[in-house]
């Protein structure tokens, strides 16, 4: 893996086949605008129940955590992910320069896999590593991230079948977010029930997309 610095000053990663995590036009700007802003401050309850599919660095984790505490916003959060990063590589992504919370960043990492941890007053984590084409989890999700890698990376995951079981365990009113608005994702969307909006992506970025569950 291979540490780079995006447009922003914040730092991502490229995998070992050269895919990156993030956005090179900023990674913090990315995660903020799309899933913070698009999703969790949409989000009008005071207790949620959040489902990040890709965890990767734990980005959007930290960030939803800081929202949490700041809007005194209960949040369950559920990180799926494949492929775990190590956790000295994570700390090497130094986001706490760009975002600060550095004790925090190093609690999410440090907290157990397969267990619900505590992170602060109002945000708890559960980390599972597993694929999400095998394992959906289960929780009536408000928010869903949708973070994992691009269509042309993983095809198997942009799937009619797997938006389907993702929204068969998302509650009324929900709302998934995802940077990729490729037509074969939209569509895929739309056929497993969800109703579809472009929204303006973040620098770099046309498009993002808004589905929503009604």
């Amino acid at each position: 893996m291979t540490i780079f610095k995006t447009a922003d000053g914040s730092n991502s990663l490229t995998n070992a086949q050269g895919v990156a995590y993030h956005s090179k036009n900023g990674a913090v700007t990315e995660a903020m605008h799309i899933y913070i802003n698009l999703c969790f401050n949409k989000l009008i309850k005071q207790e949620v129940k959040i489902l990040d599919v890709g965890f990767g660095t734990g980005l959007n984790a930290i960030l939803t955590a800081i929202e949490a505490e700041k809007n005194q916003k209960k949040t369950l959060y559920v990180g799926i992910e494949k492929y775990p990063v190590d956790i000295n590589i994570a700390k090497q992504m130094d986001y706490t320069s760009k975002i600060g919370n550095e004790e925090l960043f190093e609690v999410i990492h440090q907290s157990t896999w397969g267990k619900v941890c505590e992170i602060n007053n109002y945000f708890s984590l559960l980390k599972i590593q597993g694929d999400i084409t095998q394992t959906i989890p289960k929780g009536k999700f408000d928010g869903v991230y949708y973070d994992a890698f691009a269509p042309d990376d993983q095809p198997e995951i942009w799937t009619k079948e797997i938006f389907s079981n993702i929204k068969s365990e998302m509650s009324n009113n929900s709302i998934l977010v995802t940077y990729c608005s490729k037509g074969i994702v939209k569509q895929a969307l739309r056929d497993s029930g969800f109703e579809v909006k472009r929204f303006p992506g973040p620098p770099g970025k046309r498009h993002v997309v808004v589905a929503m569950v009604n």
